[in-house]
């Protein structure tokens, strides 16, 4: 999901993923650019630029650097 606070910053969440070995964090992607990474479930994205459309991945990785599939696209604008 995807919240937008203010013109500029977008909150992104999505539902916890599991793996056998554990999930270690998760990879962030706007229009396909890694953004950064978190270890939680919820994301600040403070550089959007403003009034652009813009579309969010989220891929989740564990310990061991096994990759998700890729969870969205979301579009914000």
């Amino acid at each position: 999901a995807a919240a937008t606070p203010t013109a500029t910053i977008v909150h992104l969440t999505w539902n916890p993923s599991n793996d056998n070995v554990g999930v270690a964090g998760y990879a962030i992607y706007r229009n396909g650019i890694l953004l950064g990474a978190t270890s939680t479930t919820s994301y600040f994205d403070t550089s959007r630029p403003r009034g652009a459309k813009v579309a969010y991945q989220v891929v989740a990785y564990d310990v061991a650097g096994n990759l998700s599939a890729p969870e969205g696209p979301v579009s914000v604008k």
